[in-house]
């Protein structure tokens, strides 16, 4: 019906490059929250393996992070610590670490 096959060459190229802006769109962020976590920006890569990304997404979830061993944010059983003996809690983390917490 199509003759030469120009149109099935024509989606196949379109469905590639849809491909790539949705993993560039995925992949930037990810790549940003594995460095603010800490851990190297190339491990957001993962998140286009499939099944590894779930893997990355649980385990940036619910390991200590760097970035908090380091001092750039206190985990959140610290902050409950420090408000429930009075302790304020907040002059230790970062101002940039204050105002995302207020968001």
């Amino acid at each position: 019906m199509m003759g030469n096959g120009t149109f099935g060459h024509t989606m196949l190229a379109g469905n590639w490059l849809w491909m790539l802006v949705i993993g560039i769109v995925v992949a930037i962020p990810a790549w940003r929250i594995c460095q603010r976590t800490g851990y190297p920006g190339w491990m957001g890569l993962l998140i286009l393996i499939p099944v590894i990304n779930l893997f990355l997404l649980y385990f940036i979830a619910f390991s200590e992070w760097p970035a908090d061993k380091q001092g750039g944010r206190m985990p959140e059983h610290q902050h409950a610590h420090h408000a429930h003996h009075g302790e304020g809690g907040m002059e230790s983390t970062s101002p940039r670490t204050r105002f995302a917490e207020c968001r």
